[in-house]
């Protein structure tokens, strides 16, 4: 058997084409993230800094009124546990600000590539949660299943993906090579950094 050399135009071709291609992957999927994570780093920020009132009991827009208009429709019996939570207002009351605090945080992550396999997990068991609650009936049942349906295959993508080329992820990865072989990094941040395509040279016989 016989074994040609390949030519060094080639394989720096090849080199290009693979570079190239993971910066577009990278492009694209930093489009997906931020916005990803600014829907959700909005909704935190604008309970905790532009709309205070969200989050104060006594305010007309008290964020707890959407779970009781939403609560008729709610799913898998979720309904109770809305009506526990409006009986129960330091429950209800905590689980507003960490519900808030997460979608702050998170959102946060997402927009500059941080630990991005986690965040985006995080985003969709939120997207799954505001599904749930609402269900296809109550008030605002249209826009928060569809918003919450856009969300869970945006985050779900993200998932599979991890952080790309321009994320902090890959500066990480950039500074410590060695969180590539970290099984907790590939999980939670991004599987690998850019590699160029590497070609052996074999030689002829």
């Amino acid at each position: 058997m016989v074994t040609l050399p390949i030519d060094a135009t080639t394989v720096n071709a090849q080199r290009n084409d693979a570079h190239r291609n993971w910066r577009m992957a990278g492009i694209a999927l930093l489009v997906t993230r931020f916005i990803q994570g600014f829907i959700y780093w909005g909704g935190g920020s604008r309970r905790f800094i532009y709309g205070p009132s969200k989050l104060d009991p006594h305010a007309p827009h008290w964020m707890a009124y959407k779970f009781q208009s939403a609560m008729p429709g709610a799913l898998f019996g979720l309904d109770h546990l809305i009506a526990f939570m409006l009986q129960h207002f330091y429950v209800l009351y905590a689980g507003v600000i960490l519900f808030s605090a997460a979608e702050l945080v998170f959102g946060l992550m997402l927009m500059v590539g941080l630990l991005t396999r986690l965040s985006a997990l995080v985003s969709m068991l939120l997207s799954v949660v505001l599904m749930a609650l609402f269900g296809w009936q109550g008030a605002t049942c249209i826009d928060e299943w569809t918003m919450a349906a856009c969300n869970l295959a945006m985050g779900t993508t993200l998932l599979l993906a991890g952080g790309s080329a321009y994320s902090v992820d890959n500066v990480l990865l950039r500074i410590r090579p060695a969180l590539s072989s970290k099984a907790w990094f590939q999980w939670m941040g991004a599987a690998c950094r850019c590699r160029r395509a590497i070609v052996r040279f074999a030689p002829s016989r």
